[in-house]
């Protein structure tokens, strides 16, 4: 009988490089400088380049690699429980497909961790923009929800809606136009700067809503993907979010901020208003925390429109509330919490102390 390590050379050689690249970066990640070279050197070029390339074509690639991972995995199991039921040998085939398995996943995560992992621990969106950010006041939270619930509802006015009277998206020219509007930031945010590629609507945007998800970013592909089945009115935000993870933004209270910010930097009354939808959300969301009766003032300033596309939102959302979308959402903030983001999914809020430092002057 031939010895399984030889037999199957090629899979362990797999596995070997692959624990040796695991090991690496959480060995590595904190050491200073390495997280920083290696995201300006390996990650951030990555992204560029494959994006670039990946977006020639006008469908997610990263989704189909994903769709044929798994189909090739069910094929190569089914393959050898066939096998295993007419041959013998058996103890060295369900070595060989866990051993294909644990190499595979482990070389796909070894990816992961050296083209996103690592950019969490390089230079902060502080570092990079110079935004400093403080302790909030309730009156200056308050101030600065209004300020966005004013701007939310001037530009509700201004764009397209159906009988009901909801917002309706022109993906079509939103994904056209979300790259180009970077080109409209203050010179503090050069580092947004980047080759224009338009983002891509999932074709399994229905899953997407099952998992509690409104977009992702590909970090092997470098290609910015959104779910085009969930509401119009925070689709050109979300493009403008996923967008951010591709030029280089990690954490996900930066890219919300990040796209509220190129969405107001915009002339065009979609992504305004969707951007300030999304700020006003946050900061209505963190001020209703903080005090009941500033949130009951602040809200009052969004007008009709933009109420029927939050409360429209709330209730598509609400039917997705599923054993599976929680498992999901359970799962990401494991994730964020292993790439050293303490607070998890509650990091989508922490947006707030960024738009307070950012808007408070103009709020004023």
């Amino acid at each position: 009988m031939v010895n399984p390590l030889l037999r199957f050379k090629g899979r362990h050689i797999v596995l070997a490089v692959a624990i040796v690249l695991v090991a690496a970066y959480y060995a590595l990640r904190e050491v200073p400088g390495v997280a920083v070279f290696a995201t300006q050197n390996i990650a951030h070029p990555w992204h560029r380049v494959s994006g670039t390339v990946f977006g020639i074509v006008p469908f997610s690639v990263a989704e189909w690699l994903i769709v044929f991972t798994i189909l090739g995995a069910l094929a190569y199991l089914t393959y050898t429980v066939v096998k295993l039921i007419q041959k013998p040998r058996r103890l060295q085939r369900v070595y060989a497909l866990l051993v294909a398995f644990l190499a595979g996943a482990l070389t796909i995560y070894a990816m992961i961790c050296w083209l996103w992992g690592i950019t969490y621990y390089s230079y902060t969106y502080t570092e990079l923009s110079g935004i400093e950010t403080q302790a909030v006041s309730v009156q200056e939270l308050k101030e600065v929800t209004i300020y966005f619930a004013e701007v939310a509802t001037a530009a509700s006015q201004k764009v397209e809606r159906d009988q009901n009277g909801l917002y309706v998206c022109d993906i079509q020219q939103t994904v056209s136009d979300a790259p180009a509007l970077y080109a409209n930031l203050p010179e503090q945010f050069n580092f947004l700067q980047g080759p224009e590629v338009p983002p891509k609507p999932m074709f399994f945007s229905y899953i997407m809503s099952h998992l509690n998800y409104t977009g992702v970013f590909f970090p092997l592909t470098g290609e910015a993907n959104f779910n085009e089945h969930s509401p119009d009115c925070f689709i050109p935000a979300t493009v403008t979010h996923e967008i951010s993870h591709q030029r280089g933004v990690t954490r996900e209270q930066d890219a919300n901020f990040t796209s509220v910010l190129v969405c107001m930097e915009s002339d065009d009354p979609n992504f305004i208003y969707s951007g300030a939808l999304l700020a006003y959300t946050h900061l209505a969301n963190a001020l209703y925390l903080a005090s009941y009766e500033a949130w009951a003032e602040a809200q009052s300033y969004i007008g009709d429109y933009a109420r029927k596309d939050l409360i429209a939102n709330h209730m598509y959302w609400q039917d997705f509330k599923t054993t599976a979308s929680e498992i999901s959402e359970a799962a990401y903030d494991g994730y964020l919490q292993n790439q050293g983001q303490e607070l998890g999914t509650r990091s989508y809020g922490a947006c707030v102390d960024l738009l307070v430092a950012y808007y408070g002057e103009a709020a004023k």
